[in-house]
């Protein structure tokens, strides 16, 4: 269950590509199952949009509203349409984003999605209702919403907070995520390659798995991922559940982690085991 709170029902590779690498182009697995969290693959293709929809924003001469709409192929196919309003006065721009099987680093996205984002604070809100996200051979419908400031996101951090309910097409079982947040941190980009030489992610909120129910999971130490690798290198994953029992997920190294399993929620934990990042 650990694995799936992280990955908030995205079933595949548990933590590759940990945080997603939101800024920039991120490469197209070429195996059939996401090495990003669910909510992440989610938030990618819902920042990208408003990222084209504030780059092509109309200047006018209207006192108080303009409206405008654009389409904009995906860089590995379809497109997305938005239709926007842009209230001049109070700087508050309300519309929605159609998907149409648009595609960018290799996840899909079909719905539409209603958007709000307030100039002068960077405050964006979107909301949807079946959403399709797919990679490879695997897709997922959401319905929720989420909220984050898009200026934080510009100066290479961001914080997401979602509440979504997402269902495995492929499985046909539906996870839940509510209060879930997740706090995006940018390294520096020495070489000049337009790909944070790494990124640290957090995460923290409340997991509903339809066989095992809930869970409370935190993150005490972020994981980092460094461009050049898969898996973390470091970080820890706390998932609590009945009773105060906890699973810990560690990355040990970028190629391998460890599994602590406290039953009674008093240390020691019982059961301890290590594993490779591959095997998963």
């Amino acid at each position: 269950i650990v694995q799936n709170a992280y990955q908030a029902g995205a079933n595949g590779s548990t933590l590759g590509n940990s945080a997603g690498n939101i800024p920039t182009s991120i490469q197209t697995n070429t195996y059939d199952t996401p090495s990003r969290p669910l909510p992440i693959m989610v938030s990618q293709a819902l920042i990208s949009a408003l990222k084209q929809i504030l780059a092509n924003q109309p200047q006018s001469n209207s006192v108080v509203g303009v409206n405008f709409n654009t389409t904009v192929a995906g860089s590995c196919g379809g497109a997305l349409n938005y239709s926007m309003n842009l209230n001049q006065v109070t700087f508050e721009m309300n519309g929605t984003i159609s998907y149409n099987n648009f595609c960018e680093a290799g996840v899909t996205t079909l719905g539409t999605v209603s958007t709000s984002i307030n100039l002068m604070t960077g405050t964006a809100n979107m909301s949807f209702d079946s959403l399709t996200t797919s990679t490879g051979s695997r897709s997922y419908t959401s319905d929720g919403n989420i909220a984050f400031n898009y200026y934080d996101y510009l100066l290479n951090s961001v914080t997401i907070t979602m509440n979504m309910l997402m269902r495995d097409n492929l499985l046909d079982k539906v996870f839940r995520t509510e209060d879930y947040i997740i706090d995006l941190s940018f390294g520096p980009d020495l070489d000049a390659d337009l790909i944070p030489d790494y990124t640290d992610a957090s995460y923290s909120g409340k997991f509903y798995h339809p066989v095992y129910g809930y869970v409370d999971i935190t993150t005490p130490t972020a994981f980092r991922t460094y461009a050049a690798d898969t898996w973390p290198s470091t970080g820890v994953l706390v998932a609590t559940g009945t009773g105060g029992a906890t699973v810990t997920l560690t990355a040990l190294s970028n190629s391998s982690y460890q599994v602590d399993i406290d039953e009674d929620g008093i240390n020691p934990a019982e059961y301890t085991n290590t594993g490779n990042w591959s095997a998963l």
